[in-house]
């Protein structure tokens, strides 16, 4: 009959009653009133550590954590290809060049048609096309101003006629002057979509490329793990093999008693 450990429950510092230190008794895994000092060997979960129920909880986590790192691992890369890494580089060299190329359009566009903030200020940048229908809008105003006043017509309503026929021109060939704007971005922008799509395939073919090549290529078995009977087994303890008294049957030399 195993000898039983008298509750001999101690106060804490703090007012509450703890458990013995070690046992199995009453008091051995929990603390009295929930303010005690936690007993030694006391688990967060708990349980005393060296039960069973915390030894599963151990290897339950153990597991868990086990499949969750091998879950995790990432897959093993291709094996280093010259011909996948000169096709992808000659792509992706294609491609830059091809950016650079229509970001210099776009910008020579921006200077051009002067539509844009930072390329619509006449004075800056006085030969675009906006800012000479700017111009040619002022000089028409000037000269319906002109003849207006030199036929005595200044305050008549056949000026603020013919100025109103000025503005409306101007804002028809302004009009026509943003709509081919936008047509040359709109096939700039074209033209990014076809390099990024020649890309991309580019990158895929490549890739098709070199798992073709890679399968085509023999096993490298020294990366694989041996199985039953996948290698020698050594040779345990270091001892020779039992020896007959009639001979060498099971072992190495003369004759002898069996060990």
């Amino acid at each position: 009959m195993a000898k039983g450990i008298k509750p001999n429950p101690k106060v804490a510092s703090n007012g509450g009653v703890t458990a013995p230190a070690s046992g199995a008794g009453l008091y051995a895994a929990r603390s009295v009133g929930g303010r005690g000092a936690a007993p030694k060997g006391w688990d967060p979960k708990g349980e005393v550590k060296n039960t069973e129920y915390a030894k599963n909880l151990r290897r339950t986590a153990n597991a868990a954590g086990a499949g969750g790192s091998a879950g995790s691992q990432a897959p093993t890369p291709m094996p280093w290809d010259s011909a996948y890494e000169a096709s992808v580089s000659g792509a992706r060299t294609k491609f830059a060049n091809s950016q650079i190329g229509i970001a210099a359009n776009r910008l020579s566009l921006q200077q051009e048609y002067g539509l844009d903030p930072g390329f619509n200020d006449y004075q800056t940048n006085p030969w675009s096309r906006a800012a000479l229908l700017e111009q040619s809008f002022q000089r028409s105003n000037r000269g319906s101003l002109t003849s207006m006043a030199a036929a005595g017509h200044l305050y008549s309503g056949s000026l603020q006629n013919q100025l109103g026929y000025n503005r409306t021109n101007r804002d028809r060939e302004d009009n026509n002057l943003r709509g081919e704007y936008l047509a040359k971005l709109g096939e700039l922008q074209a033209k990014e979509r076809a390099a990024e799509d020649e890309l991309h395939g580019g990158e895929a073919e490549a890739s098709w490329r070199r798992v073709e090549a890679a399968e085509k290529e023999p096993l490298d078995t020294s990366t694989v793990s041996g199985g039953k009977g996948g290698g020698k087994k050594k040779k345990s303890g270091g001892g020779s093999y039992a020896k007959t008294k009639g001979g060498n049957k099971y072992g190495i030399g003369k004759g002898g008693k069996a060990r």
